[in-house]
C-alpha cells in the first residue's frame, strides 16, 4: 500500500475530510483509499494549509475534527462524534450542523443536494422542528448514518 503521489488528488481528499467527519479513523479512511493512516494525515493537513490553515475542533474536547472549510465562520461551535455520543449537546440539530459543516457544505448546497428548502434545514439545526422520516432519510443519504447513529 503506497502513498503513490498519483493518489493524494482533490477527489481523495474531499473523500478523507468527509470520512473523517464521519468519525472514522485515519487507518479506517486509508483502508478505504488505499493509503497508508500516515498519508491520510498528511491529505487532511494538505487541505487545512490549503484552507485558512487551521482544523476545526470540537467546541467541548478540542479535538481536531476536519480542515476547516476557507468560509467557516469562526463562532460556530461544532462537535467530534464522540463527544455527540456522550453528551446531551448532541441533540439532531446539533449533529445535522456539525456534519453539514465539517462536509464544508452551506446551508444552500445542502438545501439544493436535498432537495429542501434552506430555511426549513435552519429550523433542524435549531432544533425548532423535528424533520419527517423522508427528510431525515434525504439528509442521511447526503451527511451519512452519523446523523442518527448514537452508539450507547
Amino acid at each position: 500500500m503506497g502513498t503513490g503521489n498519483h493518489k493524494l488528488d482533490s477527489r481523495h481528499r474531499a473523500q478523507a475530510v468527509r470520512l473523517r467527519a464521519r468519525g472514522q479513523t485515519f487507518q479506517e479512511i486509508g483502508d478505504r483509499l488505499g493509503v497508508t493512516r500516515q498519508a491520510v494525515h498528511f491529505l487532511l493537513q494538505k487541505s487545512a494549509r490549503n484552507g485558512n490553515g487551521a482544523f476545526l475542533r470540537c467546541s467541548l474536547c478540542s479535538r481536531a475534527i476536519a480542515p476547516r472549510p476557507r468560509s467557516f465562520p469562526s463562532d460556530v461551535r461544532v462537535l467530534c462524534c464522540g463527544c455527540m455520543r456522550s453528551h446531551a449537546a448532541g441533540s439532531l440539530g446539533a449533529r445535522l450542523k456539525a456534519l453539514r459543516s465539517v462536509a464544508g457544505l452551506s446551508k444552500c448546497e445542502l438545501s439544493r443536494r436535498t432537495a429542501l428548502p434552506w430555511e426549513q434545514i435552519h429550523r433542524y439545526e435549531c432544533d425548532r422542528v423535528p424533520p419527517t422520516w423522508r427528510t431525515l432519510a434525504k439528509l442521511i443519504r447526503v451527511l451519512g448514518v452519523g446523523l442518527v447513529a448514537v452508539a450507547g
